[in-house]
């Protein structure tokens, strides 16, 4: 007997990836689910071997503090082997069913991932591609994002197949529609639960394939993040104190939870390439996009580099002043002497980076 349930409401996302290890998240962001007693996260090494990790009771954990019902598990493989291809399986035991029929696992979600190659592949062999996105906006989607990541992975080859992926701000528009929420702390919870679900859904055929590193930008907040006094009228509840805070932590809930998002990270490919990730947005202020240890990271990852690098941030560089909303050159103590530690090291530098229409 087969379970031919829907699994559509279950999340399986593959996180960083380095030349030996995955972090994978699995769960659901729907509330209507029961967490398993038993799960498992199996990956399929190369040889055809396979290697599991349990999932428990004591393991699930709560994506927003103040939200019940949602839950996730984070499981990470090390020891792995650079370069290669790996499976992954995500299945629960069907407990109330034992007895009953003899399919006592249900597979919910599989994906797929290669770990970081020891160096930049040589001209000829396969190329180590970067896929980068940015403004999911799932309403005017319709799912086209996700069967075309699909259909590089199964149909466009490897030369074209993704090994990891930027996802640089705005995955979720959580202010779209704030005029008409409810000004109670728990329904705004669950509101912006409820759109964190249906957007990785949408975007489950990505998030599902190779490493993903994922950047806030404003809409994981609200318009202009972390400044209040727009003009637009939709977001005018946000002058309301008690709503402004219950908005924030559970975006940032979100934002750490869900999305993993790095405020700064750094790796390397070998000595081929380094690649430096950057939250410029959750933690501004009036004078700075970043904080101290933040923006120094950055800046000596920089001025130390030894190969040609790579900079994911959530905004562009090279803009003009906005006098509607703060943009990175909004802040000049920290914009100059960024610009001059990008130029102090003699190496190009590719900026990948969001919010560009």
């Amino acid at each position: 007997m087969n379970l031919e349930t829907s699994t559509a409401h279950w999340s399986l996302v593959i996180h960083r990836v380095s030349d030996s290890s995955a972090e994978i998240w699995a769960g659901t962001l729907f509330p209507e689910l029961k967490k398993p007693k038993t799960a498992k996260i199996v990956i399929t090494l190369p040889d055809g071997s396979v290697r599991r990790k349990n999932i428990t009771t004591r393991d699930w954990k709560r994506p927003f503090a103040k939200v019940n019902q949602r839950f996730y598990a984070l499981c990470t493989f090390t020891n792995l082997k650079s370069g290669c291809h790996y499976t992954v399986r995500f299945s629960r035991r069907i407990e109330a069913l034992q007895g009953v029929i003899k399919q006592k696992w249900q597979t919910v979600r599989t994906g797929q991932f290669d770990t970081l190659p020891a160096r930049i592949p040589l001209k000829g062999s396969k190329r180590f591609t970067i896929a980068l996105g940015s403004c999911f906006y799932n309403h005017r989607d319709g799912g086209n994002a996700a069967e075309s990541y699909k259909a590089l992975y199964e149909r466009g080859g490897e030369k074209v197949r993704p090994d990891i992926t930027f996802l640089s701000g705005d995955q979720v528009y959580l202010d779209i529609g704030f005029d008409s929420l409810s000004l109670r702390p728990d329904e705004i919870r669950q509101r912006i639960a409820n759109d964190y679900a249906t957007h990785w859904q949408a975007l489950g055929a990505i998030l599902n394939r190779g490493g993903t590193w994922m950047l806030p930008d404003d809409h994981e907040y609200w318009n202009d993040y972390p400044f209040y006094q727009s003009n637009i009228p939709t977001l005018q509840a946000l002058r309301i104190k008690t709503v402004r805070e219950a908005w924030n932590a559970a975006a940032r809930d979100g934002v750490k939870n869900i999305q993993r998002s790095p405020t700064a990270e750094s790796f390397s490919i070998g000595g081929d390439r380094s690649i430096c990730v950057a939250d410029f947005r959750t933690f501004r202020s009036e004078k700075r996009f970043a904080p101290k240890s933040v923006f120094q990271h950055v800046t000596n990852w920089a001025r130390t580099l030894k190969s040609p690098g790579v900079l994911v941030v959530p905004q562009p560089l090279i803009v003009e002043e906005n006098p509607a909303e703060k943009n990175l050159r909004s802040y000049p103590h920290q914009y100059q002497p960024l610009l001059a530690s990008l130029a102090h090291t003699g190496h190009d530098i590719v900026l990948m980076s969001g919010d560009v229409h």
